[in-house]
């Protein structure tokens, strides 16, 4: 989805989207590195990447929907 905002001159929603997956790396890293160890760096990866698409399906369907 990110091409498609940048295409459409939406770089707000792109930072807006990546802020969110930066805040939830941030605050998930820590407590599952400790609990998880080095595979725990990857459940926090995988868990803030689940926190962004909600972000970016939100958004994609404001466009379409200001399309229609």
């Amino acid at each position: 989805f990110p091409p498609l905002f940048l295409a459409l001159h939406k770089q707000n929603y792109v930072a807006q989207a990546t802020f969110a997956r930066t805040m939830a790396l941030l605050l998930s890293v820590v407590p599952f590195v400790l609990y998880f160890g080095m595979t725990g760096a990857g459940y926090a990866m995988l868990f803030s990447m689940l926190i962004e698409i909600p972000v970016l399906i939100y958004f994609a369907t404001v466009i379409f929907k200001k399309s229609k």
